[in-house]
């Protein structure tokens, strides 16, 4: 930013044009930090989309995982059907 390339006294007379005598030095605290907060913003939109592919990835996984256990289940459901055994899941499997 070319606030931070000027010399002491052109920041000041500056500030003095802009700012007034009353809010100057709260415009030199905003200017003086303008970078570093530029800084924090960047590194924390990637620190969230950093975050955000994380839980793609525990989503993913959890996903393929209810998949695999209702593809269980159905062949579990299939065999049992087949054995010719009554099924109940309150009361277990039995024979009829």
């Amino acid at each position: 930013m070319r606030y931070q390339q000027l010399t002491g006294a052109q920041q000041a007379s500056l500030l003095q044009v802009i700012g007034q005598r009353q809010q100057g030095a709260r415009l030199a605290t905003l200017l003086d930090n303008y970078v570093q907060s530029q800084v924090l913003a960047i590194r924390s939109q990637t620190d969230m989309n950093s975050a955000e592919r994380e839980n793609i990835n525990i989503r993913a996984t959890m996903s393929s995982q209810l998949q695999e256990l209702q593809t269980e289940f159905q062949r579990l459901a299939v065999n049992l059907v087949a054995s010719g055994e009554n099924f109940s899941i309150s009361k277990g499997c039995r024979k009829c």
